[in-house]
C-alpha cells in the first residue's frame, strides 16, 4: 500500500447533531463533488460541498433540496458536461436538479 500518500486530509462533514449520511461522491478532471443528507429531526436536507483542486479545498456547505418527509438517498450523475442531483422523496416525488457545469 501507499501509506496514504494519496489521500487528502480527512474533512468533517455535515453537522454531527443532524445526523450527516449517505455520502456521494463525483469527481470530473479536477472538480470534486460530494453531496449527503441531514436530518435535524423534522426536515431532511441535502447538503453539497465543491473542490476544484481534488480534494484539496472545499466549499462552505450549500443546501441543495429539502423535504419533511421520507426520503431515499441523494445520487449526483453526470452527463460529462454538467453534474445532477437526483432525489426521490415521498412528498415531491423524483426530483432531478441541475447543478453547475462539470468543467
Amino acid at each position: 500500500m501507499d501509506g496514504g500518500e494519496y489521500f487528502t486530509a480527512p474533512i468533517s462533514v455535515g453537522e454531527l447533531s443532524r445526523r450527516p449520511a449517505r455520502p456521494y461522491l463525483l469527481a470530473s478532471g479536477h472538480n470534486v463533488r460530494l453531496v449527503w443528507k441531514e436530518f435535524d429531526g423534522e426536515v431532511t436536507t441535502v447538503k453539497e460541498i465543491t473542490s476544484p483542486d481534488d480534494g484539496k479545498t472545499w466549499s462552505a456547505p450549500a443546501e441543495l433540496a429539502t423535504t419533511a418527509d421520507a426520503s431515499d438517498h441523494p445520487l449526483l450523475v453526470s452527463n460529462g458536461a454538467h453534474a445532477f442531483l437526483s432525489w426521490m422523496t415521498r412528498a415531491e416525488g423524483y426530483r432531478l436538479l441541475r447543478l453547475d457545469d462539470m468543467r
